[in-house]
């Protein structure tokens, strides 16, 4: 059991890291900036936590489809997390324009608004990614390829670390951007995470064995059960 879920929970932690990581260095930059990271964060949590643990779910009926030795099943499952990836993610867009009401209503600040509206509106744009990943992590963690959804989360991470360190005080050249450069780290980080989780969902292996390309046609079906 630890075997399987030691990389589930260290992928999870992943999130968690990059926050704190993020935090630390604009705490070194600029006091403000770690202030207005956290508001923002909880506003953009609130709702994505849902979403994310939707697309996610996935890998149960990964797990059901391989246990019943349906495999080709198996991609037209994980097509179903991606559509709803998606979905949420275009509606995240939505927060673009919305988050200086919503970070008004938090009533914080005045001097910190301005910085959680930019860091707000640059998780909205990470939040595609991410749900993206949430669907592609359950094809590997409902087959019990735990340490390739670590991988996964990790390459992600390891990605946004650099970026964040080198941008927000700008380092190699680049501008000294602060908060903003947390946020680009965050949705490149992200977008490198889902790329990799892509290219490894669309091997030529599990493209024959788990219909992970030709499975693609939408289900009413299956996407209600999903929901449901």
């Amino acid at each position: 059991l630890l075997k399987l879920a030691l990389p589930l929970v260290l992928s999870q932690s992943f999130m968690t890291i990059q926050i704190a990581v993020d935090r630390i260095l604009l705490s070194r930059h600029n006091p403000d900036e770690v202030a207005a990271s956290f508001p923002a964060v909880m506003l953009f949590w609130l709702p994505f936590g849902l979403l994310q643990g939707i697309a996610g779910y996935v890998s149960t009926f990964v797990a059901q489809y391989t246990g019943a030795n349906r495999p080709q099943r198996v991609g037209p499952a994980v097509w179903h997390g991606l559509y709803f990836a998606i979905a949420g993610g275009l509606l995240f867009l939505l927060m673009l324009p919305a988050a200086p009401h919503l970070v008004a209503f938090g009533g914080h600040d005045p001097r910190l608004q301005p910085l959680e509206i930019v860091y707000l509106r640059y998780l909205a744009l990470a939040a595609l990614p991410m749900l993206i990943i949430a669907a592609v992590n359950g094809f590997f963690s409902g087959r019990s390829e735990t340490w390739t959804v670590l991988g996964i989360d990790a390459i992600g991470t390891a990605v946004n670390a650099a970026l964040a360190l080198v941008l927000i005080f700008g380092r190699l050249g680049f501008p000294e951007m602060g908060i903003e450069a947390a946020g680009v780290a965050t949705v490149v980080g992200s977008w490198v995470s889902a790329v990799f989780g892509l290219m490894m969902l669309f091997r030529p292996k599990f493209r024959t064995i788990y219909n992970t390309l030709a499975g693609w046609r939408p289900e009413r079906e299956l996407t209600k059960r999903l929901l449901r």
